[in-house]
C-alpha cells in the first residue's frame, strides 16, 4: 500500500512496509518535496520528473525542456514515480500504484506492462529490448525481474533467500545490471551482476 498525502503544501509518502521496502522514502524533516526523480532524455533536450502539487489533478509525471520551456504534465497520478526513457527517446516507462507502465512522450499510447504483485523502479536497457524492475514476488521481499519492452518474456533473475534486490540500472552494453542489495544485517549495498543474475560483484561494504 502506497499513499500520497498533501497537507499544507507538504508532499509526504506513507507506506505500510518497512523503510527498506518503501519505494519512495519520505523527504527529510523540514523539506517539501515538489519536484523529484529527474531523468534525462537520450537526446539531452528534455527532462522527465515527478511533480507533487496541492491542486487536484496536477500531480504526476512532467516533461520540461532543458531550456526551461515546455513544462507540462504528461501523466496525472498521485502515485506515479521513477520515470525512465527508452533509448530512442520516444517512450517513458514508470511505476504507478505498484505496476509498470509505458507511455509515448507525446502523452498517448499508455500501456500497462505488469499486472501481478507490486513492481517498482523500471529501467530501460540501452539496446531497447529489455526493461528491468523490482517486484515483491520474492518470498523474502523485492527481487529483480526483467521483461521485454512489450511486457512479454517476464523472468525473475534473482537468487531468493539472500535478501532483497532493488532499483536495477542497466550498463551501457546491456550485459550487466547494477542494483541495491540488502545483505547481512539489512544494510543496502551496491552490487553489479550479469543481466541473467549471475556473477555478482559487490562494490560497497558498509555494514
Amino acid at each position: 500500500l502506497l499513499t500520497i498525502v498533501f497537507a499544507s503544501s507538504l508532499f509526504v509518502v506513507v507506506s505500510c512496509k518497512d523503510v527498506g521496502d518503501n519505494p519512495m522514502p519520505p523527504p527529510p524533516i523540514g523539506f517539501i518535496t515538489r519536484d523529484a526523480e529527474p531523468a534525462w532524455s537520450p537526446d539531452g533536450e528534455t527532462i522527465a520528473f515527478v511533480h507533487g502539487d496541492t491542486v487536484p489533478g496536477l500531480t504526476g509525471i512532467y516533461l520540461i525542456d532543458t531550456n526551461r520551456t515546455n513544462n507540462h504534465l504528461l501523466y496525472p497520478s498521485t502515485a506515479a514515480h521513477s520515470p525512465a526513457w527508452s533509448p530512442d527517446g520516444q517512450w517513458l516507462v514508470f511505476a504507478n500504484r505498484g505496476q509498470i507502465f509505458k507511455m509515448r512522450m507525446t502523452g498517448d499510447s499508455l500501456v500497462q506492462l505488469t499486472t501481478e504483485g507490486n513492481n517498482y523502479f523500471p529501467d530501460w536497457s540501452f539496446r531497447g529490448d529489455w526493461i528491468a524492475y523490482d517486484s515483491d514476488s520474492g518470498e523474502e521481499g523485492n527481487v529483480i525481474w526483467k521483461m521485454h519492452a512489450d511486457g512479454g518474456g517476464k523472468r525473475d533473475i534473482s537468487i531468493h533467500g539472500v535478501g532483497e534486490w532493488r532499483a536495477p540500472n542497466w550498463s551501457p552494453d546491456t550485459k550487466r545490471i547494477v542494483h541495491e542489495r540488502y545483505v547481512d544485517a539489512g544494510t543496502t549495498e551496491i552490487v553489479i551482476m550479469d543481466s541473467t543474475g549471475g556473477n555478482a560483484v559487490r562494490l560497497t561494504f558498509d555494514e
